[in-house]
């Protein structure tokens, strides 16, 4: 004997929080959970397979990758990760933050509301799973180059890990400049030459298309533009973090000692 299969009961999702739709200046489009788009109509199963950033994904989990590729400790890239959360209390945006295979627990018992952003719906999902749904987080599928924020309306931008894939990043601190209000914060690294073993990678992976041509870490910090930011290196990664008083960012630090 068959019985008619009783009505499921009907599945809510919470709105976008209400600190994300005033920041984002189009409203996107959910795909499941908390991860949502600015292409509208996509769904979870229209994610392919993104080779080049799980194999970052798995390159940022790996001490043993990171300290032989690259001389770095994922514990500096932590501790860089910390200092951006904790500087200021509203909300924070990363772009392109993978499946954060290095920041999850991190992002997961911030304080603060946070807007992770990524052109890979994949990698997205994965640090949906990761976070465990815990946190004030949107996780928003968007290409960079493209993505409209209210100006001045977060109070740190994080681009970490990023820097040696962008072909103009005078381009990309221009537009964090107009995001942040004064007196936020500003965390960037990127790969950058210097390093023997690591600079015949880098070479090989800008050959290959991956990654924009390599810089030394004082024109990367000259093509940024950021008089009076701090920077350090550690291994073949540089880390600049500055704040921001309006255009461009300003040389005043108030925010203590380096953590890096």
């Amino acid at each position: 004997m068959t019985h008619p299969a009783s009505p499921s009961a009907p599945t809510t999702q919470p709105p976008l929080p209400t600190w994300a739709a005033d920041l984002l200046r189009t409203p996107p489009h959910r795909v499941v959970g908390r991860v949502w788009s600015t292409t509208p109509g996509l769904s979870a199963q229209d994610a392919p397979r993104d080779r080049a950033a799980e194999g970052r994904d798995v390159v940022g989990a790996s001490r043993s990758c990171l300290r032989t590729a690259w001389g770095l400790d994922p514990v500096v890239q932590r501790s860089f990760a910390r200092a951006a959360l904790w500087s200021r209390p509203g909300p924070m945006v990363d772009l392109a933050c993978g499946g954060l295979a290095a920041t999850a627990d991190l992002y997961a018992v911030a304080r603060r509301p946070l807007l992770l952003v990524d052109r890979s719906l994949s990698m997205l999902l994965r640090a949906e799973e990761r976070l465990a749904r815990r946190g004030d987080v949107v996780l928003l599928h968007a290409d960079v180059d493209e993505l409209e924020l209210r100006p001045q309306g977060v109070d740190t931008v994080a681009c970490l890990g990023m820097l040696h894939l962008v072909q103009r990043p005078a381009d990309l601190v221009g537009r964090i400049t107009t995001w942040v209000r004064p007196g936020g914060t500003a965390f960037l690294s990127g790969l950058t030459r210097g390093r023997g073993g690591s600079d015949l990678l880098l070479g090989a992976l800008a050959r290959a298309g991956q990654l924009a041509p390599p810089r030394t870490q004082d024109e990367l910090v000259t093509t940024l533009g950021l008089p009076g930011a701090r920077v350090v290196r550690r291994g073949a990664m540089t880390f600049v973090d500055a704040v921001v008083t309006g255009s461009p960012l300003d040389a005043r630090d108030t925010r203590g000692p380096a953590t890096v």
